[in-house]
């Protein structure tokens, strides 16, 4: 049972590295070894070629293409005008709550910083030290998921509060609207 959870927590680590690495790199960013010394490759530019100004980041290339002799769409009836989206008004979410998911989120963040930085060392230091290391992911993760339920069961008891709340508000009024009309049709008699 404990080499189960052990291989199961191994591949948790391991997917959580690597959507991490993906999410790097879809984002634009070079993740490199990590170690700070990547080499930085640069487009070799012709030394008579003055530097182009529009475009820094390719010299000698102009941005967009320039097609000579293309009507600029000559005899296109004009696209009509999309009508504007009506403004609906956003419920309102309280601020309690908007800081709970905004903390929930942080953490997150703060934990997959820590596990990544666990992680280079772990890739990093001997067999001997790996273990400890391997311990430590261990200990952040259990302490990570016990904090997030606990967010969780927060927030789920905020709602229910909340919840409870409306429908009293509710009750409220549909008990005032129901007066209003008992004492109208009695007027009306």
């Amino acid at each position: 049972m404990k080499t189960m959870k052990t291989k199961n927590w191994i591949a948790l680590t391991i997917v959580t590295a690597m959507s991490f690495g993906a999410a790097v790199a879809w984002a634009g960013e070079d993740p490199g070894t990590g170690d700070g010394t990547d080499p930085v490759i640069e487009e070799p530019t012709d030394p008579g070629t003055p530097p182009d100004t529009e475009n820094p980041g390719k010299p000698g290339k102009p941005e967009t293409p320039v097609q000579a002799g293309k009507p600029d769409d000559v005899g296109k009836p004009d696209k009509p005008e999309k009508p504007e989206k009506p403004e609906r008004p956003s419920p309102a979410v309280p601020d309690e709550i908007k800081q709970m998911v905004k903390e929930a989120l942080e953490a997150r963040k703060a934990f997959m910083r820590e596990q990544s930085e666990l992680l280079k060392q772990w890739k990093a230091a001997e067999q001997d030290n790996r273990e400890q290391i391997r311990q430590q992911l261990r200990e952040q993760l259990e302490q990570f998921l016990e904090e997030q339920k606990q967010k969780r069961e927060q927030l789920h008891v905020r709602l229910q509060e909340m919840r409870q709340e409306f429908k009293n508000q509710r009750d409220a009024l549909l008990d005032a609207a129901q007066d209003q009309a008992r004492e109208r049709a009695g007027r009306d008699r």
